[in-house]
């Protein structure tokens, strides 16, 4: 999963127009570290991720996005010769993923969250009423 992360990083940076510098001053981050970052020698604490990500006005959804990609370039199923321009209409001015659809992604997330809460309300109320029912026959024989 995190084969691509370097790559991840240094795709969305030059997306921005960063240098290395600006994003590791931004970032708070020593240029020596996001390059290692960059280059897939080590992985950034989740921490630095995040910062990251805060200066390049990038959310985790986008980063996930980016790697699935570089995924798919990698398999052969995008297209290769995507040029900056193509990733940069991709990105739009929001990022990756359009405010729209992160609201309706989060909106689907909360559904399947009260859906699953929904479930396991009534198998804990089903288990309890039998045994309940179990208890209360105990008792009468």
């Amino acid at each position: 999963m995190f084969e691509h992360l370097g790559d991840a990083l240094a795709l969305l940076r030059r997306l921005r127009r960063m240098s290395q510098t600006d994003l590791a001053r931004a970032a708070q981050v020593g240029r020596s570290q996001l390059s290692r970052y960059e280059n897939g020698l080590q992985l950034p604490h989740l921490g630095q991720l995040e910062r990251l990500l805060e200066s390049l006005n990038a959310t985790m959804a986008d980063l996930a996005a980016v790697l699935a990609f570089l995924r798919r370039l990698e398999s052969g199923e995008a297209r290769e010769g995507l040029d900056s321009q193509d990733l940069l209409a991709l990105m739009g001015s929001e990022g990756l993923i359009p405010t729209p659809v992160q609201d309706a992604l989060a909106e689907v997330t909360a559904q399947h969250l009260r859906l699953c809460g929904a479930v396991r309300e009534a198998v804990l109320a089903r288990t309890w009423r039998s045994s309940d029912r179990e208890l209360g026959t105990g008792g009468r024989g």
